[in-house]
């Protein structure tokens, strides 16, 4: 085994999960697996959802082996920010049964990202009193993560990605304006953090990935600025960028204008050495309700960006039926939260989560939330056009958000199924910003492998 003289700083923490507030299994739907695993909503998409996953590039061919990292809650009805942490989960048995395992069990961890490094997951977290922190197993998977050392200090909210024998990690800073900066690690050291000027906001706006032939791409909202979408690129591994290019301003739909949003997510791949990039663009409107958490959603839609195809529809109320405008969930969009997955049979796979009218419930305090679903949907022809968007859940009155695709998936066959990963939230709304729904927020994260070859 690698790194042995490392094994020093080896945090071992097998069969340590804490599962002391852990709640029943949910009730499952058609072609459903619940994985065992818990969450819980908070911080856009980024720190409270199974949202990162990633895929063993060497395993056996059509028995695929996954790696996720996840935020989980020590005490679900403790009060907020009191005791987030940070757990992994390997999956060996393509996807269907998952072992988890806790990073670090400290208070207010949360904002992880996941990658591949030379074949081994990487991990980046953020805790509030130290900044961040890499952990990368030593092998896939050996539950024995090492902290990298030495990484540059003001970086948090951040995102990572190997590429070659380097990790790139880029993120924000809250001294510095929340301006994007990036580092880079190649095997021994952190090279100086590095301004990205076109990048700027707190979470939800970034999204790091790297391609073949050296391609990495830091893709991020000027969140601050004119809320530009701005994309820089490396054909080095992540030694050097360019200055950065425009890749999306706005789109315009009838009278409206529509931006993008860190409320929305966004998300990168790389199929080869092209990018594509899903994102969430709306405008809010100025009308103001008595629940101060219920906003209006003018034309939210999410789009689709490569440079072969410039932008193109994905989802909005031109193929979503009944999809709602106003909601009382805060930091969500009407539609949002994209996750996109290229297949080796050339198929991009994009899902999200959708808000419909009428799909309500009641919680604890009487309040009526809206109930998300999780939608999928799929191009044949490099994001040109997509087909059907498909509501994979089902439940009017249960929530489901956050949902995840293994970035890349090598062992797909033309006749797999593909994984969706997604919370089911017994109580709808979460609590971000809402401390009052601090107990409703016990979520369980499930896995559906609806045929996409039948979404049509």
């Amino acid at each position: 085994m690698k790194h042995i003289l490392q094994f020093i700083a080896i945090f071992f923490f097998h069969n340590t999960f804490l599962m002391a507030q852990a709640p029943p299994p949910p009730p499952l739907q058609p072609e459903e697996v619940w994985t065992g695993l818990y969450s819980l909503s908070c911080d856009y998409q980024t720190s409270g959802s199974l949202r990162y996953i990633v895929e063993n590039p060497d395993f056996t061919p059509f028995r695929s082996n996954y790696c996720a990292v996840i935020m989980g809650q020590h005490d679900s009805s403790s009060v907020y920010d009191a005791s987030r942490y940070i757990y992994y989960s390997y999956s060996n048995a393509t996807g269907d049964l998952w072992e988890p395992d806790v990073l670090n069990s400290g208070l207010s961890w949360g904002y992880p990202d996941i990658s591949i490094h030379n074949g081994n997951p990487v991990i980046s977290a953020y805790k509030s009193d130290s900044g961040t922190r890499i952990f990368k197993d030593i092998t896939f998977p050996a539950y024995a993560f090492i902290q990298l050392p030495g990484i540059p200090p003001l970086i948090n909210m951040s995102h990572l990605t190997g590429a070659g024998n380097n990790i790139i990690l880029s993120g924000t800073s809250s001294i510095n304006n929340f301006t994007g900066q990036y580092t880079v690690y190649n095997g021994t050291n952190w090279s100086p953090l590095i301004s990205l000027p076109l990048i700027s906001g707190s979470s939800g706006n970034f999204s790091v990935e790297s391609g073949t032939n050296g391609t990495v791409g830091i893709f991020g909202i000027n969140n601050t600025g004119d809320r530009y979408i701005y994309f820089y690129k490396s054909k080095d591994n992540g030694l050097t960028f360019d200055n950065g290019s425009l890749i999306f301003k706005y789109d315009i739909d009838g009278t409206d204008t529509l931006f993008a949003n860190t409320t929305g997510g966004l998300q990168a791949s790389f199929r080869g050495s092209e990018p594509h990039l899903v994102f969430t663009v709306y405008k809010i409107s100025s009308n103001v309700f008595p629940d101060q958490y219920t906003t209006e959603f003018i034309k939210p839609k999410i789009l689709h960006w490569s440079p072969s195809t410039g932008v193109t529809p994905v989802a909005g109320n031109f193929n979503i039926m009944n999809l709602a405008n106003t909601i009382t969930t805060v930091a969500m969009a009407p539609v949002g939260q994209p996750s996109l997955s290229v297949t080796a049979n050339g198929l991009l796979i994009c899902s999200f989560t959708v808000f419909l009218n009428g799909n309500t419930q009641v919680v604890d305090d009487g309040s009526v939330l809206n109930a998300g679903e999780i939608f999928a949907i799929y191009s044949e022809n490099n994001g040109v056009t997509w087909g059907n968007a498909n509501n994979i859940t089902g439940t009017p009155g249960i929530e489901e958000k956050h949902s995840s695709l293994a970035n890349h998936v090598t062992s797909m066959s033309f006749f797999d199924k593909v994984k969706i990963y997604y919370l089911r939230d017994m109580k709808a709304g979460g609590w971000v910003n809402v401390p009052c729904f601090r107990k409703s927020s016990c979520l369980r994260n499930n896995e559906k492998s609806p045929d996409i070859y039948d979404w049509d």
